[in-house]
């Protein structure tokens, strides 16, 4: 573990100590104007016939693309008539020298530090996901194929496009630093580091992705070519305005899974972020690397660039690719919202295979296949919602009485919005549970024994005009469970499957009854 944040990690290329003074704000056009010496090198996909003198947006951009327009935009895998609609509105998103498209991100608007202020205390140092001395070794999903790098103790930016902003020089990138100390990294600075990998960590839980504040080696970072399958992105986050200007982050589009990393890392600039506030900088986190996986800015026909959402308090919804600053749950995007101006399928673009794929599901989506809890009293159990139509079924035993159930989403950055059933042993719903306001679910029914089965999935609220689908309901939840004892035995439930269950005689069918349970015992044998 590196307790320090200049004391030479092992993956930076230079010892560097630096203090950062005098940070100079610059504005869109001042920083595009900076960026201007800078050229893919050969094989670093530059988009054929496309030699602009500055990077350009808006309708310069248009202007000066000029025939090679339909050629970026086949190279991004848009159309043209597209490409053009989103330089149009979209004034963040940027053309470079050689055709290919970034985002500049502005910072959050000045004159809203409670957002910030509250998310930066959301975690005291007893309820971090991990020890503080563990703050630099947190994974989602240790030994995932894909990895998104939440690299926080510094590093050198060589040899990629970012250098123009420093005329093609090495840009030494310091450390997250809230105190002016950035030799070592304070309690207070871990505590905000570990909040912000739970919320990125919450955003990509759908998928076999490991985020991770822990160096996992360039080979897992880099790709090497085609026929690797190991690799992601570096999310640096890292106070660099003094060269790039008053940004929240930036980032290349749909660069994820490219060879090298010429068009890479993505960065986020935390000293224009609250300043330094958990939420916004996770917001940004997921956002650009958002970018970095093929996805545009969610805003509204109305001339929104960023829609920065609506609802509030645990239900106040906004898109992590509008503005996720100022809701409480911010949620993977279809433009199902009202006047929505982006109608992709954020989902579908970040799971296909070269991305970020699903993960494997955790529990079984049916009572045949629920994983069954085992005992009585208080019982507990975890997983994630991976999928917009994903139900995960536990199945308990109960003696005659009150059993209870109670599920939770992360009580910090939570996407998921729980629906909660309690269904008996043919699998006909007796309660549920889906408070309209809150994000938790909870029941109890008082049952008269036999086996129950606990159904949790992802929901909605109202409108998703006004409200939101179970479509971005997505992320992790803990349960816990007050089961009955059985006070007299009871006979065992049959669940039985046939494959196949139908067909032309002479036909060999195959019954599995593997799913039986018996309430107070074991299944010692079939008939």
């Amino acid at each position: 573990m590196r307790s320090t944040k200049a004391g030479l990690p092992r993956h930076m290329r230079a010892l560097v100590t630096l203090t950062v003074v005098g940070y100079v704000m610059f504005g869109l056009m001042a920083a595009q104007a900076g960026a201007t010496t800078g050229r893919a090198p050969a094989g670093k996909s530059a988009v054929p016939g496309v030699a602009l003198s500055a990077p350009v947006s808006g309708r310069e951009a248009i202007d000066s693309l000029d025939t090679a327009l339909p050629s970026v935009a086949e190279a991004h895998g848009i159309s043209a008539t597209e490409l053009s609609e989103r330089l149009l509105w979209d004034r963040a998103l940027t053309v470079d020298r050689d055709g290919r498209l970034f985002y500049l991100d502005p910072a959050p608007e000045a004159g809203d530090p409670a957002v910030a202020d509250a998310a930066a205390g959301a975690f005291s140092f007893a309820n971090t996901p991990a020890s503080l001395a563990d703050t630099f070794l947190l994974h989602s999903l240790p030994g995932a194929n894909r990895v998104i790098y939440l690299d926080f103790d510094g590093h050198v930016l060589s040899g990629c496009a970012w250098n123009s902003y420093n005329s093609g020089a090495d840009i030494v990138c310091p450390p997250f630093d809230i105190d002016g100390a950035p030799e070592t990294f304070s309690n207070e600075e871990r505590v905000r580091i570990q909040e912000i990998w739970q919320r990125v960590a919450e955003d990509y839980a759908p998928f076999a992705v490991d985020v991770t504040t822990a160096f996992p080696g360039e080979d897992r970072i880099t790709r090497s070519s085609s026929a690797d399958r190991v690799y992601g992105m570096r999310v640096l986050i890292s106070p660099l305005s003094q060269y790039m200007g008053n940004y929240g982050g930036i980032a290349y589009v749909n660069v994820f899974d490219f060879v090298g990393d010429y068009y890479k890392p993505a960065l986020v600039f935390p000293e224009n972020l609250g300043p330094n506030g958990s939420k916004y900088v996770a917001e940004a986190a997921s956002h650009e690397n958002g970018h970095t996986l093929g996805l545009y800015h969610d805003g509204t026909t109305s001339g929104v660039e960023y829609y920065s959402g609506h609802g509030s308090g645990d239900t106040g919804w906004a898109p992590i690719m509008g503005s996720g600053y100022y809701k409480n749950l911010t949620q993977w995007s279809k433009g199902e919202y009202s006047l929505a101006n982006n109608k992709e399928d954020d989902l579908a673009i970040l799971s296909t295979s070269s991305h970020i794929p699903y993960r494997a599901d955790d529990h079984g989506g049916s009572i045949s296949a629920a994983s069954a809890l085992a005992g009585s009293g208080q019982l507990s159990a975890s997983g994630v919602i991976g999928r917009t139509r994903d139900v995960d079924f536990f199945s308990v035993s109960s003696g005659a009485g009150t059993l209870s159930v109670s599920a939770a989403p992360l009580a910090v950055g939570s996407n998921l919005d729980i629906k909660l059933e309690l269904r008996n042993s043919r699998g006909a719903v007796v309660a549920s549970s889906n408070p309209t306001d809150l994000l938790t679910a909870s029941l109890s029914k008082t049952v008269a024994g036999g086996t129950f089965y606990v159904a949790v999935s992802g929901t909605g609220r109202g409108n998703p005009l006004t409200g939101y689908s179970n479509y971005g309901s997505l992320g992790a939840y803990s349960l816990a469970l007050n089961v009955p004892a059985s006070g007299s035995n009871q006979a065992p439930t049959a669940a039985m499957t046939a494959t196949p269950t139908s067909g032309t005689a002479p036909l060999t069918v195959s019954f599995d009854g593997t799913a039986s349970v018996d309430p107070d015992g074991s299944i010692v044998s079939y008939a």
